[in-house]
């Protein structure tokens, strides 16, 4: 069996796929960040404010466990990192969302409600807690910032994300939609934002799966890209080891989603971010001086720092499970959401820099070069 030594080329019927594809993405894409982060936030809203009102903080770090949101939910024996078991004597079914436990603590305001829960140690309590709005503001005040600030701290980053990605796909496509190289990495950037679009499907069990699938589109997308950047080839030839670890990353992503352990999550996407990295360090240190050259490290130092954020968002994904206080934990969620921000500009500067800071007299060739 011979192994390819390169990406396809795209003519033809091929070509008329892919741009196709490409339309349909952005469609996708325009949807989600539209529409379906709209219905996503409504929807977010109304579960957080059924558990809010129970004097309870979701905890979505590894099993969906629930903090005390107040004193008075605390006071009432609420412990952190307890699992509910019961409402009223009603069971929570196992395997429940989010939205199945927020629908389950629905209730009138000023009226009790009996909480069954399951302590870090093994004990099983019940915590007598008054419902209402009293809970989420004394949190919102002992907090620096408070939860509506955070909800619109989140959106605004994620459509900042969503147009500095978006803008870097468009600006590919425009330039060298037949370049393989350019078309996946222009296809990868327009689907980072698709997955919101899972919100629109009346279809609930249907959402997950979609979602999943949708994750592992631009992830694919672009470190296949960039370990075959700038020419398209498998260069050197063991280059081609990043394809089985992009397939274990993606069956760790549809099988597992956001769910899946942090660990395991960081283990099968560190090693296939360590091949792209190697394999452009690899060609970098092998090609003659002159703006090329200046182009990949500005495109590699674009991905590092991609990377970087990208770190700093899972170790504080870590540290958020293992704090307590409410202030600091708010802190964590808005450096988190200004992160992912950074991600996208950082994944596309490299591409502007290069244009802007070297001026090569061929823009088309400069962007199917320094795409990332």
């Amino acid at each position: 069996m011979r192994w390819p030594e390169g990406l396809p080329e795209l003519r033809g019927r091929w070509l008329a796929g892919y741009k196709l594809l490409w339309w349909a993405m952005l469609v996708t894409s325009l949807l989600a960040v539209t529409a379906g982060q709209w219905v996503a936030t409504q929807q977010s809203s109304r579960t957080y404010q059924q558990i809010f009102a129970a004097g309870l903080e979701p905890n979505e770090e590894g099993e969906l466990t629930v903090d005390p949101l107040s004193l008075a939910a605390r006071d009432a024996g609420v412990r952190p990192d307890s699992e509910l078991l019961a409402v009223d004597g009603r069971p929570i079914p196992q395997g429940a969302d989010w939205d199945q436990i927020g629908q389950a603590l629905d209730g009138p305001a000023g009226r009790p409600v009996t909480l069954s829960l399951l302590a870090p140690d093994g004990t099983v309590t019940e915590a007598r807690v008054v419902r209402g709005p009293e809970h989420l503001a004394a949190a919102d005040a002992a907090a620096p910032v408070s939860y509506a600030q955070r909800n619109l701290i989140n959106l605004v980053s994620r459509l900042v994300d969503a147009l500095i990605v978006m803008i870097g796909a468009i600006l590919l496509f425009r330039r060298r939609a037949s370049d393989p190289v350019a078309a996946l990495l222009s296809l990868g950037l327009l689907a980072v934002p698709a997955n919101d679009v899972v919100y629109l499907i009346p279809a609930s069990g249907l959402q997950g799966p979609l979602h999943n699938a949708l994750d592992v589109v631009p992830m694919a997308c672009i470190l296949l890209g960039l370990a075959t950047f700038p020419a398209g080839r498998f260069t050197p030839s063991w280059t081609l080891l990043i394809i089985p670890a992009i397939l274990n990353w993606a069956v760790v992503m549809m099988i597992g989603g956001d769910g899946a352990p942090v660990w395991l999550q960081g283990a099968v996407g560190m090693a296939a971010l360590l091949l792209t990295v190697l394999s452009l360090a690899w060609r970098f240190a092998r090609m003659e001086p002159g703006p090329p050259k200046q182009q990949v490290k500005w495109v590699m130092l674009g991905f590092a720092g991609f990377i970087v954020c990208g770190a700093l968002e899972i170790g504080l994904a870590l540290v958020y499970g293992t704090i307590d206080d409410n202030a600091t934990r708010y802190l964590i969620e808005i450096a988190i959401a200004l992160l992912t921000a950074a991600q996208g500009l950082c994944l596309v500067g490299g591409i502007l820099v290069a244009l802007l800071r070297h001026r090569l007299y061929d823009a088309d060739a400069a962007i199917s070069r320094s795409a990332s």
